[in-house]
């Protein structure tokens, strides 16, 4: 028996792949908004993966600010928005660290050259060296051949925990309806057809 929180994630799932079948690359990219212990926002676009309870998965960068981030404040924001489908959805709850078993099953779902990049990225460093960047894609690129490419030991997926749903749909200018899907402190899920 399906729960609210399964419905809301099937539906994400559904507006990813009416993105997808529109020709928009890239469909399961979403803002990912974190915060430090002292508060300060911030925003990235992440690949999620394997979308279902209690949340969609990403990959962080263990060495990257994200990581810090996560590591001081477990709360997390994912938006998903597409013009293309008319529809927003956003994810409020926190995120778990996945093992390392989970991380490398995960990892194989990643486009190949969203996994070369992260071989050539060093969050380590203050600024980035195109070239130095460029040439360690290459190399790990070589290196694997037509093999699938290794996971990085300081990238590790995360999954989110969610605790509310809210799906804006399509509609006139801001005339547009809004569901939201909410857990309780009791960890039940309801359901609220809410204004915008």
């Amino acid at each position: 028996m399906s729960t609210p929180l399964d419905d809301a994630l099937e539906r994400l799932r559904v507006l990813i792949e009416e993105v997808s079948d529109k020709g928009v690359a890239e469909s399961n990219t979403m803002a990912l908004a974190t915060a430090g212990e002292d508060g300060t926002p911030s925003i990235r676009t992440v690949y999620v993966l394997d979308i279902r309870p209690p949340g969609p998965a990403f990959f962080v960068n263990e060495r990257s600010g994200k990581a810090r981030q996560l590591a001081q404040n477990p709360r997390i924001c994912l938006c998903f928005f597409s013009p293309a489908v008319q529809h927003q959805v956003i994810i409020d709850g926190f995120a778990l660290r996945l093992e390392a078993d989970e991380s490398d099953r995960l990892w194989h779902l990643r486009p190949r050259e969203a996994q070369l990049g992260a071989w050539a990225s060093d969050s380590t460093q203050e600024y980035a060296d195109t070239v130095q960047r460029r040439m360690r894609a290459r190399e790990q690129r070589e290196h694997s051949g037509f093999e699938p490419v290794a996971r990085p030991d300081n990238w590790c997926a995360w999954r989110m925990q969610a605790q509310r749903v809210s799906i804006w749909h399509a509609g006139w200018q801001h005339l547009r309806s809004r569901t939201r899907y909410e857990s309780d402190a009791f960890g039940v899920w309801n359901v609220v057809e809410a204004n915008p």
